[in-house]
């Protein structure tokens, strides 16, 4: 690609498409494919501007432009629009044709008018399609993700100041109107943005919550004019809209975001999230030593737990594999930490949410607090939720309003059960508890629609912090066992460490080899559960060994292999006996205490 065609496609990109049509006679599929081939590498993708909360403010109408986002909102109907249009000089009567591929709106041109198609010349090929999505910021991305995007874009800045001189489009971008707010999954994210990306010809079924990275042409739209009285029949504003019949996402509430008509695009994978994943080749690492350091760090976080460690280091590689035919989720491996400091320590939480922010693409804390249950949140997305005492706002339809779980695949979730205290839940947060618990159950995420609830699977990690036990039956659970005082000085994350932990919880999370189980290890296993029945062990039934195979796929995952074998199964085997002896040790302290308060503490007790 030559310099001068690429300063075209980046900084006119409109204009290279007319060319394409006009001249070229190229089709839509053909000006996709033309686009991608003049950006052929990562490299070569990087040259154009990222959308996001700092540069929109510098993007133009008319630059080209990519996203990465998530669909937060696919109900939209479909759009019509003629190809073309024609542009009639109000002086002369000359007239010329330009495309209306990639625009919504016509620009301003002292002393032409747009001319109305005459429908008695209609052809089916003069119209086409558009499918608009309603799409935001990948939700809970953590600060090491977005600075590959902050260097990018100071990278770019020079290219900017040199060659966007007499570029048309300096309209300034509008503020997003406030009350579109209830469509950002996670409310109070400064780094969010939104757009309403619009595909052309074929529908390409963007799901809900697809991450997606689109290129595309960048357009600003202001509410257009009511055009007057004495308006020509035959012409029309030069800033109509150029589909119909508008919808949902024509409101005027929807003109204060940006849009993006997209050129080319490609659904994006967990793997491709993630910066680092493409900084590590497995087979070059000492996984024995990578683990023993990692838990070595991990146990500073936890109080000196080395079990805890090693639990969640498991839990930070697990992922869904498939779903079984009754549609249990398999390799779904939530973990409920128990025991977890607060009054003592109440950094311990933030300290550890934290720390899964360094290492992990994108992280989101979800406190349990009356106050964000009853007021603050929504858990599930919904058609609608109640706008309070806003009746204008819940007379608005701004399509689906998101709710705090609606999130990317691959995206942590740590539930803080910590935050609970004394009070009375409304039926707000009822239902956000409930939404809540059938997410962290069934691996689902209950969309509201006014026809009937739907559920769409999700691959969340889900890592619960609590006292006691959680509420929501979370199969893996730890007690804390804390050997330092939470003041202790945390051991650093060394910056080589960190950089190779990063890359490796990505790349062991999706092995490209599927994992196996050989005859001998199935033998091996069903005689150990037959021991455990025989010795007269009631809590070793057909959960537990579906908890202590989980736990060892796991250790075979950590350790770069993709068949079970004694070492991994012994390893698991023990881990899990010291597990359940824990937890067998905690309850019999908690009971303890309980009789000894009822015993000594009468007064109380009667009151």
């Amino acid at each position: 690609m030559t310099s001068g065609h690429e300063t075209d496609i980046l900084l006119r990109p409109l204009e290279v498409v007319q060319k394409l049509i006009f001249e070229d006679n190229l089709s839509i599929a053909d000006i996709s494919t033309h686009f991608q081939n003049q950006f052929p590498t990562p490299a070569a993708l990087s040259l154009i501007p990222a959308l996001t909360h700092t540069s929109l403010p510098r993007l133009p109408t008319g630059r080209l432009v990519r996203f990465r986002c998530m669909v937060q909102d696919n109900s939209f109907n479909a759009q019509e629009y003629f190809h073309t249009m024609t542009l009639r000089n109000t002086t002369t009567g000359a007239e010329h044709h330009v495309s209306t591929v990639y625009r919504d709106t016509l620009p301003e041109m002292d002393g032409w008018v747009a001319v109305e198609p005459d429908m008695r010349h209609f052809r089916a090929g003069m119209v086409g399609e558009k499918h608009p999505v309603y799409c935001v910021a990948v939700p809970a991305e953590t600060e090491w993700v977005r600075e590959g995007e902050v260097v990018e874009e100071m990278r770019r800045m020079s290219l900017e100041r040199s060659e966007t001189r007499g570029v048309g489009g300096d309209d300034a971008p509008v503020a997003i109107d406030p009350r579109l707010h209830v469509k950002f999954p996670i409310k109070d994210d400064a780094n969010t943005v939104a757009a309403l990306v619009k595909t052309y010809g074929s529908d390409p079924q963007f799901r809900l919550n697809d991450a997606i990275e689109v290129v595309g042409v960048l357009e600003h739209i202001t509410v257009p004019p009511t055009p007057s009285d004495d308006t020509p029949d035959m012409t029309i504003p030069m800033s109509a809209q150029l589909e119909f019949p508008p919808d949902t996402a024509e409101q005027a509430i929807f003109t204060t975001v940006p849009r993006i008509h997209v050129v080319f695009h490609r659904v994006l994978s967990q793997l491709d999230l993630n910066p680092a994943a493409a900084n590590v080749d497995v087979k070059d690492v000492d996984l024995e030593m990578w683990r023993e350091e990692v838990i070595e760090v991990l146990k500073g976080y936890l109080g000196g737990d080395a079990m805890a460690a090693e639990y969640l280091l498991l839990h930070l590689i697990s992922k869904i594999d498939h779903r079984a035919p009754d549609d249990t989720p398999i390799g779904y491996f939530p973990l409920n930490l128990t025991n977890i400091p607060t009054d003592a320590d109440a950094s311990f939480t933030p300290t550890l949410v934290t720390l899964l922010a360094s290492l992990l693409p994108r992280v989101h804390r979800v406190p349990l607090s009356l106050t964000a249950l009853n007021e603050h949140t929504w858990i599930a997305p919904a058609q609608k939720h109640a706008a309070g005492n806003d009746e204008a706002a819940d007379k608005l339809d701004m399509g689906l309003h998101a709710g705090e779980l609606q999130l990317v695949d691959g995206t942590w979730v740590v539930v803080d059960e910590t935050a609970l205290e004394d009070g009375t839940l409304n039926e707000r947060g009822i239902s956000n508890l409930s939404h809540l618990g059938t997410t962290l159950r069934t691996a689902k995420l209950p969309y509201l629609i006014p026809y009937g609830d739907m559920t769409r699977d999700v691959d969340y990690g889900v890592l619960v912090l609590s006292q006691g036990k959680c509420m929501f039956g979370v199969d893996c659970t730890l007690p804390l066992r804390p050997t330092t005082h939470g003041s202790t000085r945390l051991p650093p994350f060394p910056a080589q460490l960190l950089a190779q932990t990063r890359a490796l919880l990505a790349t062991l999370r999706s092995p490209p080899t599927s994992y196996t189980i050989p005859p001998a290890m199935v033998d091996t296993i069903s005689s150990d559960y037959a021991a455990h029945r025989r010795a007269g062990e009631t809590t070793m039934d057909m959960q537990a060994l579906s908890t202590r195979l989980e736990v060892a796929k796991l250790v075979a995952r950590s350790c770069g292999k993709h068949t079970l074998d004694t070492a991994c199964w012994e390893r698991a085997r023990r881990l899990e006996v010291q597990r359940r002896t824990r937890l067998r040790e905690v309850a019999v302290g908690s009971k303890g205490k309980r009789d000894g308060d009822a015993d000594g503490d009468g007064e109380v007790a009667g009151r």
